[in-house]
This record gives C-alpha cells, structure tokens and sequence, in this order.
C-alpha cells in the first residue's frame, strides 16, 4: 500500500513537472517560506500555488501587509496579462485575490476604529491609495478570464464585493463596516476630482452612491476632521455627482405620463433630501445643520440646474431642460404651499 502510494506520489511529479519549476516544487509540496521573508520575485507564488482559504489569519495578515507594502513600491502580482494561465490556475488566483482582498477590508476596519479621530484621515488616506491598488489588481486578474457577455470588466466589481462582504460579516460587525466604508468613500469625495472622469463613469458612480445613502445620510456617523480644502473639493464633487444623478433622471422623467410627474418629482426631492449634503458641505460642525441650511443648500442645487441642463449631452439636453424648469416651478410651489 505504502508503494503504492509513493508511485503515485512520483506519477504526480512527473506529470507536473512539466509545468512547475525547481523552485516551485517546496510550494507546491506545502512548504512555504515566511511571507516577509519571500523574495519578491517569488511574492506572487502566493497567489498561483497555495490556496490561502485555507491558511490562518497570521499568514493572511502578513500577505496584506506586504503585499500593501510592495504595491506601494510600484510592484505588481499579475506580471504580463497577456500570458495564458490553465483554468485551474485563473481560478485559484481568483479565489486568492478575493480573500486576501476581504481580509484586508476587515482588518483595516477593525483598525480604523482603533484609532482618535485625529488619526483616522492620515491612515484613510494610506487605505485608499491600497484600495486602488487591490482595485486595479482586481480588475487585471479577472480581465484574464474571458467575458461570456462579451463586456470589458465592472469598474466597480470590487466595491460590489465590499458591499456583500459587509452584508456575510457578524451581524455585531455590520455597522462598524459599514461607517468606515462611508468614511473611506467621504475622503475619497474630499480629495479626487470627479470632473476629470468621463460622464459615464460619474453616472454610474452617482447611483451607486445615492443607492448607498438613501435615506441615511452622507455624513450619519462620520466625524472626520477635514481641512478647507476638504470642503471646497467634497463640494465640486456632490454637486457634478448630482449634475449627472439628474441627467439620468431627466431621462426617465421625459417617459412618464403627465399626470405620474409630480409624484416622480415628490420622490426625487426627497432622496436629495434624505442625503442631508448641508451636513456634509457645512464648513463647521455638521451637527449644527439646520432646516435653514437644507432649503440654502437645495436653493444653491437650483440655482446650478439651467447651466448643468444647458451643458447636458445633446441627446438628452432637451430632457434636463424640461426637468429644470419643473423642478424649478415644483420649488416655488413647495415653498408656496401651492
């Protein structure tokens, strides 16, 4: 029996042999060097030859760090994309990306809450230069796989997987999840132009972010110390997030039934609403928003529709002009009591 199992132990040798080279053969076998001590042309084995479900949470934690380390030195994992991998090989790196990824969100998380408030902007900002790396990463290892669909890859697939590892965590964990990832995404809006990206890039990333806050808040929970140049960026931001939130809107408004546009437009209103961006735009204390601050920021939104409708996209440029000015004349008659 014991022969019989060396045979097939030598079988496997030869058959991989093949395709695994000197060096490979410890990792294969299950014997891996300590992560920190790795050379890095040999980091990436990590990925295409150990199956790191199945590895504790010390070796996890110490693949995040350096991995987040090395990213940050320029290096990249996923070398050449153009080069073919097996099946089995492209599912495995899938799989390792994955979990390493979600280790890294819940541990940075965990950390994030650690730390005084007057901490928490230096270390997002070291996070979200990771993220777009895990991010890119991402984006790499699964443009290897071919689409059925067709499509290029989600931009935004990795941030699909944020929002489900949110929702499988500890139910006890959920809201701390959750308030750091809108504390990652409100710095991210305070120091990222968003004018610099395509229209269709920002309407996406407009409804996800109105699906995201709907009914809760930008700022519920957050207490970030941010500077005035924090401010005057996160306020660029919100408004051409909302310019192109309402680009998508006039498009559906323009389909309705005349007598279904008014209530389109209740709902509408108070989603914008239901965001509380004066919180978010006030220059002092957020806490100290008041009902005059909502109706000064929703005049200001109004006040911008003529010119973001008269820049709209020429196809759907006649839709935000309609929907401006009704939005406008829903106002006054708000404001009236009409």
């Amino acid at each position: 029996m014991k022969s019989r199992r060396i045979l097939v132990f030598v079988l496997l040798l030869i058959a991989t042999g093949a395709t695994l080279s000197f060096g490979q053969w410890r990792w294969w076998l299950g014997s891996y060097p300590e992560v920190d001590s790795t050379p890095l042309d040999k980091l990436a084995y990590w990925l295409v030859l150990v199956d790191l479900e199945s590895q504790d949470d010390k070796i996890k934690d110490d693949l995040v760090n350096r991995f987040q380390h090395e990213l940050g030195r320029g290096w990249s994992p996923i070398g050449n994309a153009s080069q073919p991998q097996s099946d089995s090989t492209q599912s495995l790196v899938e799989r390792n990306i994955d979990e390493l990824t979600r280790h890294w969100f819940y541990t940075r998380s965990a950390e994030f809450h650690r730390l005084s408030v007057n901490e928490q902007i230096a270390f997002l900002s070291a996070q979200l230069t990771a993220v777009m790396s895990w991010a890119d990463i991402h984006r790499q290892v699964y443009a290897r796989q071919p689409s059925e669909s067709g499509e290029g890859v989600n931009q935004f697939a990795l941030f699909d997987q944020v929002d489900q590892w949110v929702m499988d965590a500890d139910i006890e964990q959920q809201p701390d999840l959750q308030q750091s990832m809108r504390c990652a995404v409100l710095y991210w809006l305070c120091t990222e132009d968003l004018l610099t990206q395509d229209i269709k890039m920002r309407q996406e990333l407009a409804e996800r972010l109105a699906a995201a806050f709907a009914g809760d808040g930008v700022s519920n929970g957050m207490n970030l110390e941010l500077n005035l140049g924090h401010q005057e960026r996160l306020q660029s931001n919100a408004f051409a997030l909302v310019e192109v939130w309402l680009l998508s809107r006039a498009v559906e408004y323009v389909k309705l039934p005349q007598g279904e546009r008014e209530p389109y437009l209740d709902i509408q209103v108070g989603t914008v609403m239901s965001w509380e961006l004066d919180k978010v735009l006030l220059q002092d204390n957020p806490t100290k928003a008041s009902t005059a601050d909502s109706i000064a920021q929703l005049t200001k939104l109004l006040g911008n529709l003529t010119v973001w409708a008269d820049r709209a996209p020429l196809p759907h440029r006649a839709a935000y002009q309609l929907l401006a000015r009704e939005l406008q004349v829903y106002a006054v008659k708000k404001l009236l009591n009409l």
